[in-house]
């Protein structure tokens, strides 16, 4: 279905050819077109100039936006309502100047290549939004042309965004498109822990962790665990996180480029440093058989285009040996999921495969309460790490996970599968 703009003497209808008519079954007088949260009655009338699935909009419509002439869209007829679209925002940035020519070429990589839907997906940041107009600045994707063109369009269906919105922006455009925005919120490790602790369905999958308020607790945590870590309330990428373990001697504090041995806990200036700030959290260690070399998984989760979690991809991270994190910069090798589980706990194919299906079930599980508990998510992974026991632990859930790991992999299908989703869920969250 293609959109046309058209010089008409009446400005409060719709235009279209008697084929298409009979083919949507168009059969009323009047009817409610749909362009994203935009709707208005009009007349139908027809109009043999017009092609086959082509629906003609007057020039003089007085709307602040005009829809690209020169893509497809899909039609959903329900009754009286003609729902044109899908229209999708994806929004990674909050200022304009922020979503340079360079960005915009690097986005192509969403889409080029791959067998994208009918509709309009248009990108933007959050300056763009005008809630006053309920109008978006921003680019469309022309997906024969692989270009974005700029253009004005009304509020969409649905909105995929990488940052949390003003809660005014928020608030305006949930009472517009409803429940139709996703991955807006952030939240930190605590906010997380606190949630999902409290859910009787995923909590035995959380090491146990506290804010770090004082030394005695610390030391209270390694008396129950031997080994704690102090990780930033706020922060990503593995950055500022220590490993405190307790030795017969005293106590051994280890960070980036750091390691330091005390008799007492007071001794250290890195931990006093840590209490003071208020802004540490304190997290059970977990124990697995190669605790020289850290390990962890990553599995990544998305809605498809069934409006249901899927893990797309697991993959095993190895830390060269004595560093605390497994960031690109620590990691020593990056494996697919099973293989991991083969090296880092030297188990058989079979036993690979059921530990992974836990892996799986967990953070579907756990997609599911997060959706219940903290907002509307669509796109995340998820960090685990699995005990000498083969149990499974949660430790983070990322909502801006970068795909560094998974190119130095060579996993371009999941790549792609990763950026062309959630795409997919937002057509299907739109009713298209």
């Amino acid at each position: 279905m293609k959109i046309q703009w058209m010089e008409t003497d009446e400005n409060n209808i719709l235009l279209i050819s008697e084929a298409t008519r009979a083919k949507y079954r168009l059969f009323h007088k009047r009817i409610i077109v749909h362009l994203g949260a935009w709707k208005r009655e009009v007349d139908i009338m027809e109009c043999e100039e017009l092609e086959e699935n082509t629906i003609g909009l007057p020039m003089s419509l007085e709307i602040p936006f005009l829809m690209p002439e020169d893509i497809e869209y899909d039609m959903v007829v329900d009754d009286r309502e003609v729902f044109v679209g899908p229209i999708i925002v994806y929004i990674p940035f909050k200022k304009s100047k922020q979503l340079t020519e360079s960005k915009l070429d690097s986005y192509k990589k969403r889409f080029k290549n791959q067998e994208l839907f009918n509709g309009c997906i248009i990108i933007c940041t959050e300056e763009d939004i005008d809630t006053e107009s309920d109008c978006v600045e921003g680019y469309y994707y022309h997906k024969e042309t692989h270009e974005w063109k700029r253009g004005h369009f009304p509020l969409p269906h649905v909105i995929f965004t990488r940052l949390q919105l003003r809660q005014t922006t928020y608030n305006h455009l949930v009472l517009r498109i409803g429940d139709k925005i996703f991955n807006s919120k952030i939240f930190n490790k605590w906010e997380l822990w606190k949630w999902l602790h409290d859910n009787e369905t995923v909590k035995d999958f959380l090491p146990t962790t506290r804010e770090c308020l004082s030394l005695e607790q610390i030391d209270n945590m390694l008396e129950q665990f031997q080994i704690v870590y102090l990780k930033p309330t706020f922060g990503s990428s593995g950055r500022g996180i220590y490993r405190v373990a307790k030795i017969h001697s005293g106590y051994v504090i280890e960070g980036k480029n750091y390691r330091e041995l005390v008799h007492q806990l007071e001794n250290s200036r890195k931990l006093t440093e840590f209490v003071e700030k208020k802004n540490y959290l304190i997290q059970q260690g977990i124990i697995v058989n190669n605790s020289a070399r850290h390990s962890d998984f990553r599995c990544y989760l998305q809605m498809n285009g069934l409006k249901q979690w899927v893990c797309q991809g697991i993959i095993g991270r190895i830390g060269k040996e004595g560093k605390v994190t497994t960031n690109l910069k620590h990691v020593d090798e990056i494996l697919t999921g099973k293989e991991a589980l083969m090296k880092v706990f030297d188990i058989d194919s079979q036993r690979a495969e059921e530990v992974e299906k836990k892996l799986i079930r967990t953070s579907i599980t756990v997609c599911h309460e997060l959706n219940k508990t903290c907002g509307h998510f669509g796109d995340v992974a998820i960090d685990i790490i699995v005990d000498s026991d083969l149990n499974v632990w949660i430790l983070e859930i990322n909502k801006r996970y970068g795909s560094q790991s998974i190119l130095k992999m060579q996993k371009k299908e999941l790549y792609h599968l990763l950026k062309i989703t959630p795409f997919y869920y937002a057509k299907a969250l739109a009713g298209f």
